[in-house]
């Protein structure tokens, strides 16, 4: 499997002599050495340090990283998100201590292990089976069919299109 990568980038011009910045490390290798990670929140991110037993602080600022944050936070699995605008020393440094709280720590171990015997492929099989319709018949050939009409495969994935495409009213 391909690393996973860490990209620090420098929304800061004057970094403090006592803050260390890299290019990029793998998320496998750095997650797990770290008692807690503070990151932007993307979902590849967010999931590696959960995988790493890490409890998390997302600090968002674009997309997907709000729902995140949100989500790290109602499972008890980090504080609540610190939007980047309102990132602070304090706000940091209670953050961490949050993360550091045994309780915490626990929670994400827990769900470590069930992201660990979690088999992805297997889950998204059986959604993509749950969501088809019960009763869904196939065709049967006629005699008399044009050999260039649509065989029973694809008259199923056009069917599935067609109620998959349906408007959800959200």
């Amino acid at each position: 499997m391909p690393h996973t990568q860490v990209h620090f980038c420098s929304i800061v011009q004057d970094i403090p002599e006592d803050v260390f910045l890299v290019a990029e490390y793998p998320h496998d290798w750095l997650f797990p050495q770290c008692a807690a990670v503070v990151h932007h929140g993307g979902a590849g991110t967010t999931a590696a340090g959960l995988r790493a037993g890490c409890p998390t602080t997302i600090v968002p600022f674009f997309g997907d990283q709000f729902f995140w944050g949100d989500r790290i936070h109602q499972k008890g699995l980090g504080p609540a998100p610190i939007p980047i605008e309102q990132l602070s020393v304090e706000g940091l440094s209670d953050a961490i201590t949050f993360m550091l709280q045994s309780d915490v720590k626990s929670r994400v171990m827990e769900l470590a292990v069930l992201l660990e015997k979690e088999d992805g492929v297997a889950g998204a099989v059986d959604a993509f089976h749950r969501h088809l319709p019960s009763e869904m018949p196939l065709p049967t050939p006629s005699y008399h069919e044009d050999i260039d009409g649509p065989n029973p495969l694809q008259w199923l994935f056009t069917r599935i299109g067609r109620i998959c495409c349906l408007p959800c009213g959200s």
